[in-house]
Order: structure tokens, then C-alpha cells, then sequence
């Protein structure tokens, strides 16, 4: 959901696709990783660590971007800005597309109009932290169900 809705957002915020879908991609991974850590099933990594992939992130003209309550590192492209994850640019192709397809399922269209409509119900001032009030609101609404299981004409009236 973190995915979809994050390259929504993006995207009304004046990103085209192909640099939305990689922040989305970005952003969810940061996320499931920092989840992930707080649970204990990933190791926190060591300051030496950062500091060296902090250099080496500024060596090649990576930044951080403040997007929905994260820090998603950024490098600009020969072709447009792109998400950065472990040192490399992500492309947009490389399934983003396809792993929304295979949460969501047969409501992708429906999910997507229903978050487009909410993204577009706002300024994209207040659309940052809406953002993340949002992720946070509609993810607990229904604990265990898949995306695709997800009422989401329900989420629209909320």
C-alpha cells in the first residue's frame, strides 16, 4: 500500500512515473527495513558503516530528499532524478509496476483511483503529511488482509 500511495503522492507533487515509481520502490524499502530493525530481524548498522555509505553516497552526487517523514536518497540521471538503494539508481522498470500488480490484483485500477482522488482532495502542501497520516490510517483499518482484500470504497468515504 506504502508503494502505491507513495508514488501517487509523487507524482501529484510534479515527479513524472518513472521517477515516482522509484522513489515508491525507495521509500517502501527504507520503511520495511527500519521495521525490521525495530523488531530485532535485521541488525542496526554500525555507525562506521553509515559514515562510509554516507562518502560514498556524496561522492557520486547522491542526496537526500525529505519524502513522506523519510530521508530517500536521490541522484540525478542522464534521463530524470532517480531513488538511490544500496549505492545505485533504481530503475523503473525493475518490477515496481509488477509488485503493485501482484499485491493488489484485480482492484489496482480501483486503489489507484480511490488514492488519486484523496492526493487530489488536497494541496500539495499539506499532501507530505498527509501522506504519512494516511499510510498510517488505512494500513491498521483491516489487520490481515492482503491489499487486494481491502474495502476500498470504504477508504474513500473515510
Amino acid at each position: 500500500m506504502l508503494t502505491l500511495w507513495s508514488v501517487i503522492v509523487a507524482q501529484r507533487l510534479g515527479l513524472d512515473r518513472n521517477e515516482a515509481l522509484t522513489l515508491g520502490k525507495a521509500l517502501s524499502g527504507l520503511t520495511a527495513h527500519a521495521k525490521g530493525t525495530r523488531l530485532g530481524i535485521f541488525e542496526p548498522t554500525p555507525d562506521a558503516v553509515k559514515a562510509l555509505r554516507a562518502q560514498r553516497r556524496a561522492d557520486a552526487g547522491v542526496v537526500p530528499v525529505a519524502f513522506m517523514g523519510r530521508q530517500v536518497p536521490v541522484v540525478q540521471t542522464d534521463a530524470d532524478l532517480r531513488a538511490v538503494s544500496r549505492d545505485k539508481a533504481i530503475d523503473p522498470a525493475s518490477g515496481a509496476i509488477d509488485h503493485l500488480a501482484g499485491k493488489f490484483g484485480e482492484s489496482l485500477d480501483e486503489v489507484s483511483q480511490a488514492m488519486q482522488e484523496l492526493a487530489d482532495s488536497r494541496t500539495s502542501s499539506a499532501l507530505p503529511l498527509r501522506s504519512s497520516i494516511c499510510t498510517w490510517r488505512f494500513g491498521p483499518m483491516w489487520p490481515g488482509a492482503s491489499a487486494a482484500e481491502v474495502p476500498w470504497a470504504a477508504c474513500r468515504q473515510a
